[in-house]
């Protein structure tokens, strides 16, 4: 049976709301502290140039390590263990343009505001009972 693969993005803005708001609810240390007292604005100016999150997270996601491991995210660091210091690298034209090549190999590719929807496609795609 061949690999299929499926991506669900979310609204990079409303993500990065998100997070704030989930950081402000944790009890976690580091950045996550700042977001617990700190509006939205301090919290993303002093953090955007650091935390992978709020820095073209899409695009560091869908980089590969091979391609770029400078700028790919890394599973093994959390958000609250950043702390300002050295600036994340650039995101580059070259970067975007590689995470749009891995996009377009997926099988599926869809926006969270349209999950249902996309969702009946999959199961329509693949000839399966509609959830």
């Amino acid at each position: 049976m061949p690999r299929l693969t499926f991506i669900a993005m979310r609204d990079p803005i409303d993500r990065i709301f998100s997070h704030y708001n989930y950081i402000r609810g944790t009890r976690y240390a580091g950045a996550c502290t700042i977001g617990r007292t700190a509006t939205f604005e301090e919290w993303y100016e002093s953090y955007k140039n650091f935390m992978p999150d709020l820095n073209n997270f899409e695009v560091r996601l869908l980089v590969s390590a091979a391609e770029a491991p400078d700028v790919a995210a890394r599973a093994d660091l959390d958000d609250c263990d950043v702390e300002p210091g050295e600036p994340l690298p650039e995101v580059t034209k070259a970067h975007v343009a590689a995470a749009t090549r891995r996009l377009e190999r997926m099988s599926f590719a869809c926006d969270m505001d349209r999950l249902t929807l996309c969702i009946r496609c999959i199961a329509a795609r693949l000839s399966l009972p509609l959830p």
